[in-house]
């Protein structure tokens, strides 16, 4: 038996903070690769489909181009996190992004 057919599936978000799926954010290498983040900023949030574990909410499993690849939670997930703490790390993050695209273009 597969992992996968124990999983459930369901309709995540990719936004300019991360893969959103309930309340809770997840990024993957390839996400940060293709600068999906970026571009959900510049051209608007998109929905992709996944594959999530009820019991273990840690991870989930994007579904792309017809393949499977796991996403991590980023740890500062809306669910306990201080508002303000939250603005906070999400101008440094947007900052950061805008510095690595002015060297992209030097």
């Amino acid at each position: 038996m597969n992992i996968i057919d124990n999983l459930n599936s369901s309709i995540a978000y990719v936004t300019s903070k991360g893969l959103k799926f309930n309340k809770i954010f997840y990024t993957n290498p390839l996400m940060m690769q293709q600068g999906w983040f970026e571009k959900a900023e510049n051209n608007g949030e998109w929905r992709v489909p996944v594959l999530y574990d009820t019991d273990d909410t840690s991870y989930i499993y994007l579904i792309h181009q017809y393949q499977i690849s796991k996403a991590n939670e980023i740890s500062l997930s809306e669910r306990n996190m201080n508002p303000e703490f939250q603005a906070i790390y999400y101008e440094a993050l947007q900052a950061l992004k805008n510095r690595l695209n002015q060297k992209k273009y030097e």
